[in-house]
């Protein structure tokens, strides 16, 4: 039999069959089948694409199709012979060859799998197993990175406020203080704590642009107002949480807000907190204080309650209509730190018309004393020796 003569179906391809023929003998049938099946916008393209048709029965019996299936890393090589013949009334078109094509593969990979050794069997397995673990795996991890933190599921319950959280009717509430600075919030807030609470934590997340939201933790005072606020990006709330501190006046609150949910507020204070402890850090301005009688017409004038002296009040001078006194009180109470009544350095001033007042805790006072501007422009200052003066700046 010739090299170029028709082999039958089924018959093997003449042996030292050179590779560059075969190539070139597959290449041509692809040619042939897209002309043949190409739609002719001419004559000319009409005659074309019957020749190519004419052409392909004759080609398709002259090339062999050499293909090869993988089992457990096993070659096997499909036999042309294995493909359905070919009926000589109705070529078959591309779709229906690459059809039979698949079916052979499924037929030898059946007889190949039956062949195979057990140690040929548990390597396969043990592939198989290893890529299903790795799909697995990164499946899990896939939905850990965008499955949201347990921490945001107490956004769901955010329409279900018990009876106790609803302000009465004219009570400003923390929604209305978040609509009133323009925030556009995707989750919340939700406020841990009791409604009486004087400090309370609120969680919420919010829009900042089209490519990032963050995760906000604020302190809110008395229900309603916040006071101070963290706000990280969604991936470092999933990584760390949301971590903030607040600071004044020697008043220190610590929060926190975490992934799984977990939340915290604790203050703490700084410094001296009774008359004691203020002694015993020798301020000179202390003892000129405490040298004198309470003055109650004096305390009067400045606005300052009878009794609610710890020390003085003294007179420090008289500038421009103004007098200016200096005493120990406790502190007012501050929307940071409700309750705390330890003492504080105070000067104080008033023309007769109003007054007003300057306050710091022992060791700001030791440390830089306290500065007061009146109305009309008047600038004091009284340190921790004693002394005073004012004038314009």
């Amino acid at each position: 039999m010739r090299e170029d003569a028709p082999r039958a179906v089924g018959a093997p391809a003449p042996a030292g069959a050179p590779a560059a023929a075969l190539a070139a003998s597959a290449e041509r049938l692809r040619d042939l089948e897209r002309r043949a099946f190409a739609r002719p916008n001419s004559r000319g393209g009409a005659a074309d694409a019957a020749a190519a048709a004419a052409e392909l029965p004759r080609l398709r019996a002259l090339t062999p199709i050499d293909t090869e299936v993988r089992i457990a890393g096993i070659a096997q090589s499909v036999d042309p012979g294995e493909l359905p013949e070919d009926d000589p009334d109705f070529p078959p078109t591309l779709g229906e060859r690459l059809t039979a094509t698949a079916t052979a593969f499924a037929a030898r990979a059946v007889r190949c799998a039956r062949g195979l050794t057990r140690r040929d069997l548990r390597r396969a397995g043990a592939s198989a197993l290893a890529l299903g673990l790795a799909s697995t795996v990164g499946g899990v991890l896939h939905a850990t990175a965008v499955a949201p933190p347990p921490a945001y599921a107490i956004f769901d319950f955010a329409d279900q406020a018990p009876e106790n959280e609803r302000a009465p009717a004219g009570v400003v509430t923390i929604d209305q203080s978040f609509r009133e600075r323009g925030a556009l919030l995707l989750s919340g807030p939700h406020v841990f704590g009791e409604r009486d609470d004087a400090l309370r934590l609120a969680v919420y997340r919010e829009w900042i642009s089209d490519s990032l939201t963050e995760v906000c933790a604020t302190i809110v005072a008395e229900s309603a107002w916040p006071m101070h606020t963290t706000c990280v990006s969604e991936q470092s709330f999933r990584a760390e949480g949301v971590v903030g501190t607040f600071e004044r006046d020697g008043f220190r609150l610590d929060y926190s807000w975490s992934p799984d949910g977990a939340h915290s507020i604790v203050d703490s204070t700084e410094g001296a907190e009774t008359v004691e402890e203020i002694r015993a850090l020798g301020i000179p301005a202390l003892d000129a204080l405490e040298t004198v009688a309470e003055d109650v017409p004096l305390s009067q004038a400045v606005f300052l309650d009878p009794g609610g002296a710890l020390a003085g009040p003294l007179l420090l001078g008289e500038v421009d209509g103004w007098i200016f006194v200096g005493a120990l009180v406790r502190s007012q109470d501050a929307m940071w730190q409700p309750g705390d009544d330890r003492p504080q350095f105070c000067l104080l001033a008033s023309s007769g018309q109003g007054g007003t007042r300057a306050c710091a805790r022992a060791e700001l006072f030791l440390e830089d004393g306290i500065e007061l501007q009146v109305s009309d422009g008047l600038l004091a200052n009284w340190d921790a020796s004693g002394a005073f003066d004012a004038g314009l700046p």
